[in-house]
């Protein structure tokens, strides 16, 4: 036999393949997915709307609406301690956090290292 002997495309269907591939057993859970994606959306949306109408305020401080929505993290690393910002509001003193796929814990809340920067920061040590 020859190597061009051998066919390396089948003809033909593969029903019993396409149907594992690409079918769904359970349309219950593809409709709560779908609906939970549409909960989380409308979510989404409400709080861009509260963010803009908050931006649109005169006389508002936009520094302080970032300071209680996203914080620093101080954690070491393989070459010294790394200073990171989060996007999400500061955690909780004794918080359990993954950065980087480590496990760390809040050890304290400090005020931001940098001058006029109003954010927390968040000390974690190894768990």
């Amino acid at each position: 036999m020859r190597p061009e002997d051998i066919s390396l495309a089948r003809q033909g269907s593969h029903p019993r393949l396409r149907a594992a591939l690409f079918s769904v057993s359970d349309e219950s859970t593809v409709d709560a997915v779908g609906e939970e994606l549409r909960e989380t959306r409308e979510r989404l949306r409400k709080v861009e709307r509260k963010f803009a109408a908050i931006e649109a305020l005169e006389g508002v401080d936009t520094r302080w609406v970032g300071a209680a929505i996203t914080h620093l993290q101080m954690y070491p690393g393989a070459s010294g301690y790394v200073l990171a910002a989060a996007d999400e509001p500061p955690p909780e003193r004794g918080d359990a956090v993954e950065v980087e796929r480590e496990d760390f814990v809040v050890e304290r809340l400090t005020p931001s290292p940098f001058p006029d920067d109003l954010r927390r920061c968040a000390i974690l040590r190894h768990v």
